[in-house]
């Protein structure tokens, strides 16, 4: 503990990583208030009449929802052994999964470097990308408080940041090979199997590392890690062929309009990917930059608390691999969706690619912040640079407090939810099969879909809890 607080350098990260661990603790209670919604009663549906192994077996004929994506419904199944239980736990699971992971990666990173960064700096750093990963998440609402979008979209980054950290790892400390690969493969084809947006990032980021140490075969990292990496991507390209495979596939393909040709694609790739990343940074230019320099302050601070000096050049060219290994990722994550539907994704499962974004930008902050605090030597710098850094604080907290003003709002939306659910059981209990109930409006956190009060678009979520709870139909007014 005394190492802990040895230096204003470390009391400052320390102020940080319990703000930060703060928020992650509040945006996974927010979890507490989570119910079924939209495609969440659908696969509620079929796991009722079909069972579990039935609902996972509907990869071959389901087309209610998106049955290919088969590690979609068999999670969402697991969790549906809990009840209502399971959706409340899943968002603080997902976060506390995510920490962790990001913490073993970066812990990785920083062995294999050699910086040898306190263990304290590491948490900070993966708290505040994590962090402001959820914070600025394009949907909030339903890519982490709905499992029909955090599953699909979130859960595959969660699963991809521990495929690499256990790809890692032999480079490290000594591991058993046939256990560790066997957890790398089966963890890469599950998270592969989330959906088509997380399938193509990750199977990217696994090639272009494969790449790297074939480019890098005779560094002792690159031998030890390439067996487990080429284990990792053959299981993600599997993943990837059993979501193209699905007979459902095709139907799902129908929907939409001719793809567009090999030469528009790519040209459409790039466009809506620098869209994305140019809108993002200006949409938001303060809050990006606070955590740039957050960054690039916690990786100066850093400079004293280890004996390693990089050269320049090295740090230059990490910065720049960053950069652009950050912009195909991004691209990679939209590709499915550009090739689809010839546009960007849906809001919710952009997460994908403002983790990305954040990830890389915050490691070229940090990098950069290191790197500089080498070239200036006034005797009172690190002073000044924990105070400057526990000022940029001050937008962590702002930003953890409007996360804490979601609580009222979640609340009452998941105590009308319960009151409802009674509701429907009651009447059906008393035979009363046409039911009216409360509608819940979903435009206060940013839109999701509930009952419809008559017949027409959007009246499928009532034909699936209409299934679920074995009644002849569900109407909702709003009021």
């Amino acid at each position: 503990m005394s190492r802990l607080f040895s230096s204003r350098n470390t009391f400052a990260e320390a102020i940080g990583l319990i703000l930060f661990l703060s928020g992650l603790a509040l945006v996974a209670y927010l979890g507490y208030y989570n119910r079924y919604w939209a495609d969440d009663w659908c696969y509620n549906a079929d796991l009722e009449r079909l069972g579990f192994w039935g609902t996972v077996k509907g990869y071959t004929h389901i087309t209610t929802y998106a049955s290919n994506r088969f590690s979609l419904t068999l999670f969402s199944g697991l969790l549906n052994f809990g009840g209502v239980f399971g959706v409340q736990a899943m968002t603080g699971f997902a976060i506390l999964f995510w920490v962790w992971g990001m913490y073993r990666l970066l812990g990785h990173i920083n062995a294999l470097t050699d910086l040898r960064f306190p263990k304290i700096t590491i948490l900070l750093v993966t708290a505040i990308i994590v962090y402001y990963s959820i914070h600025l998440a394009p949907h909030l609402y339903q890519s982490l408080y709905w499992r029909s979008g955090l599953l699909p979209y979130t859960a595959p980054v969660v699963f991809g940041v521990w495929v690499f950290a256990l790809v890692l790892s032999p480079a490290v400390r000594e591991a058993r090979v046939f256990p560790l690969a066997t957890l790398t493969g089966v963890l890469a084809f599950l998270g592969g199997g989330f959906s088509e947006a997380g399938n193509a990032a990750l199977t990217a980021v696994l090639a272009v590392y494969v790449i790297a140490c074939l480019m890098f075969r005779r560094r002792e990292w690159a031998r030890a890690t390439l067996p487990f990496a080429v284990v990792a991507l053959l299981a993600s390209v599997s993943a990837m062929a059993v979501l193209i495979a699905s007979p459902t596939t095709d139907y799902r393909l129908g929907l939409y309009e001719a793809p567009p040709g090999l030469t528009e694609f790519p040209r459409l790739l790039f466009y809506h990917t620098y869209e994305f990343l140019a809108l993002n940074a200006l949409d938001m230019p303060l809050t990006h930059t606070i955590i740039f320099g957050t960054l690039l302050l916690v990786g100066a601070l850093s400079a004293s608390l280890t004996a390693k000096r990089p050269k320049a050049g090295t740090s230059l060219l990490a910065v720049s691999a960053i950069a652009v290994f950050t912009f195909a990722l991004v691209a990679a994550s939209f590709a499915p969706s550009v090739y689809i539907e010839s546009s960007l994704p849906a809001l919710r499962a952009r997460i994908i690619a403002q983790f990305l974004f954040i990830l890389g930008y915050g490691l070229i902050a940090f990098l950069a912040g290191f790197s500089l605090r080498q070239h200036v030597h006034w005797q009172r710098t690190d002073r000044v640079l924990a105070v400057v850094l526990i000022l940029f604080y001050a937008h962590g907290a702002y930003s953890v407090a409007l996360d804490a003003g979601k609580i009222p709002l979640y609340a009452e939306r998941a105590m009308v939810w319960d009151e409802r659910d009674l509701e429907i059981r009651q009447s059906k209990e008393q035979g009363i099969l046409e039911i009216h109930v409360r509608g819940i409006d979903g435009a206060s956190v940013g839109g999701i879909r509930d009952f419809m009060d008559a017949r027409g678009p959007g009246y499928w979520v009532n034909n699936c809890a209409v299934r679920y709870y074995g009644v002849e139909a569900i109407y909702a007014t709003l009021p």
